[in-house]
């Protein structure tokens, strides 16, 4: 039998101040063999779905999307999801590691 333990930590939850973004951020540390594609679909699925990738919400420098567009984009917000490595076993697989999962939603009234 495998056994795989997930703890999940909410970092950061709502706007920081006034009118600001909503960000929601998560600490995902993983113990046991769980590959990064699956703890992303956890992330998606479980925690906040919201927004598409950041590479394709900041297509220019400000994140405003270009005039053929559709703006809404902007306005569903980001996503962000990296991987800290902590733990390998003999065959480099994986054992325990912990990612950053984050959803930034824009504000507007």
């Amino acid at each position: 039998m495998r056994e795989i333990k997930i703890s999940v930590k909410m970092v950061q939850e709502g706007q920081s101040r006034k009118y600001g973004d909503s960000v929601y951020r998560f600490l995902v540390e993983v113990d046991g063999e769980f590959s990064k594609k699956k703890v992303f679909r956890f992330c998606r699925e479980c925690l906040n779905g919201g927004g598409v990738d950041y590479e394709e919400w900041n297509k220019d420098k400000n994140g405003l999307q270009d005039k053929n567009d559709d703006i809404s984009t902007y306005f569903n917000g980001y996503y962000q999801f990296s991987q800290s490595v902590i733990e390998q076993d003999k065959h480099g697989v994986v054992t325990k590691a912990v990612y950053d999962y984050s959803v930034t939603i824009p504000y507007c009234d």
